[in-house]
């Protein structure tokens, strides 16, 4: 269900940002997968396989910040 709540909000802001000229992504819906795979994975994932046993060193904001950059060194104009 998370996936269709912010799945679907993020792609339809991808389209916009294209659309005026903020950010070049051909496939919104696989840009979208990306930007939320590099969050998921070592915020919700990781501890899921895990049981907890296995934490972060980075704080959930750290991970997200740094997704973000990775995502906007990719995709940004």
């Amino acid at each position: 269900r998370g996936r269709n709540d912010f799945g679907a909000v993020l792609i339809g802001m991808l389209m916009e940002m294209t659309a005026d000229g903020q950010m070049k992504v051909d496939k919104p819906s696989w840009a979208a997968g990306q930007l939320m795979g590099m969050i998921e994975h070592p915020v919700f994932f990781v501890p899921l396989v895990t049981g907890d046993d296995v934490v972060a060193e980075r704080a959930p904001r750290a991970i997200a910040e740094d997704a973000v950059e990775t995502f906007l060194a990719r995709y940004a104009v």
